[in-house]
């Protein structure tokens, strides 16, 4: 025999990760050069700290839905880091999200490159999206 989650099931699973996990987690940017694999830790990445930096908290997360290939998402609106000065640059390679209790939830790295910010009043924005399936 096999498992097999309905898609339905999905949905839900999806709905209570976001209640559980996802509600109140921190968005964040980190500034070493790595690629997030199946079996990242948090100390593989090295938060971000140019000035004006913090993590951005995470709320309002809507319902799941399914895309065509049957995989469950919910998504935010963009989010937007702003720099305030020009002391402390950075080159943003990716961002992290942590639950409310600081474990690590997943990651990505920017596939267009590393971002420097470097200058007052530059942006780094990102659409947090959470799946029931890993991207590796």
């Amino acid at each position: 025999m096999s498992l097999k989650v309905p898609y339905l099931s999905s949905l839900y699973f999806m709905d209570v990760m976001k209640v559980g996990l996802l509600e109140g987690a921190a968005l964040c940017l980190f500034k070493n050069n790595y690629t997030p694999v199946g079996v990242t830790i948090l100390i593989d990445l090295v938060e971000c700290d140019f000035d004006g930096y913090s993590r951005i908290n995470l709320t309002g997360w809507p319902a799941a839905t399914l895309d065509g290939n049957n995989k469950a998402s919910t998504e935010l609106a963009f989010k937007t880091f702003t720099m305030t000065g020009i002391t402390t640059p950075n080159d943003v390679y990716g961002i992290f999200v942590l639950d409310g209790l600081g474990n690590l939830l997943y990651a990505e790295r920017n596939p267009g490159g590393p971002v420097t910010m470097n200058t007052n009043g530059q942006t780094y924005s990102y659409k947090p999206v959470f799946t029931d399936r890993s991207e590796f």
